[in-house]
């Protein structure tokens, strides 16, 4: 179970070590490297090898990504056979070979993993659990983000007012009468989407705070943009975003390029912010 895994993997790497340019080059992990499937010793050391190899890649200028799978739903051994005694404690939800496939085609998006990025491994699957959750809040925000709840995730397509009610970003825009009204508009849900995201009280963003200390790295930046060119059709690239220097600047910059607020109230701040 060890050997070919990771002799596969330098063979790999030897066999293009003459294509230093390579676009990319992916592993498939998994989260029993996490140590939460008791029994798998060989299977978590190898995968681990596999993790630490393609950080060993990335660090020396090469292409590099891995990703820590739980189990496959719908095919493979788990898919063929009855469910196994125990299976149901573990501390990873299954994914489907869509969801599969979403994550491959991620790794293999070079804005997101290359030499300069220090994101070499991604684990999916993760979910609630008493023991995980401990560790996971112990480790501070850069980690409890795993732990927020999607469905009730604040920020995402709402703005709350003080009075407690909620309505839709867009809904906000369009009611607004001055660019203030709206920039006060998009600030609101810019803290109440970052708090969410990294799992952080809203009282502890404010426009001065750093995004760099936030915590927000290049894959959290993707969520981020995308949910920007959805909620208030800013397209904002990832790199901007990471090396935004404030939630004041990255405000202006949303201003800047909605499309919601330039179709109404044009280029409100002058020129876009650098």
């Amino acid at each position: 179970m060890i050997a070919p895994k990771i002799q596969g993997a330098i063979n790999l790497h030897k066999a293009l070590n003459d294509r230093p340019l390579l676009d990319f080059f992916v592993c498939l992990s998994s989260v029993s490297t996490l140590g939460i499937m008791p029994g798998q010793t060989s299977y978590a050391g190898s995968n681990s090898v596999l993790d630490a190899f393609c950080n060993w890649r990335q660090s020396h200028g090469l292409a590099a990504s891995s990703i820590s799978l739980p189990a496959i739903s719908d095919a493979g051994y788990v898919a063929e056979s009855a469910p196994l005694p125990g299976h149901e404690k573990l501390e990873a939800s299954q994914l489907s070979t869509r969801e599969v496939k979403i994550l491959v085609e991620a790794a293999l998006d070079r804005e997101l993993f290359n030499s300069t990025s220090n994101n070499s491994h991604t684990v999916a699957g993760l979910v609630k659990h008493p023991g995980t959750t401990q560790v996971l809040q112990d480790k501070g925000p850069l980690f409890s983000v795993l732990l927020r709840d999607n469905a009730n995730a604040f920020g995402d397509d709402i703005v709350r007012h003080s009075e407690g009610s909620t309505v839709s970003i867009k809904a906000s825009l369009s009611e607004t009468t001055s660019p203030e009204e709206a920039e006060k508009v998009v600030a609101a849900a810019l803290v109440g989407k970052l708090a969410s995201m990294m799992s952080v009280s809203a009282d502890d963003v404010t426009m001065e705070t750093s995004i760099g200390n936030l915590g927000i790295d290049s894959l959290v930046a993707v969520e981020l943009r995308n949910w920007l060119a959805k909620e208030l059709e800013a397209t904002i690239p990832v790199l901007t975003i990471v090396s935004t220097a404030s939630v004041s600047v990255l405000v202006d910059l949303v201003m800047a390029k909605s499309s919601l607020v330039v179709g109404k109230y044009g280029l409100v701040n002058g020129d876009v912010p650098k």
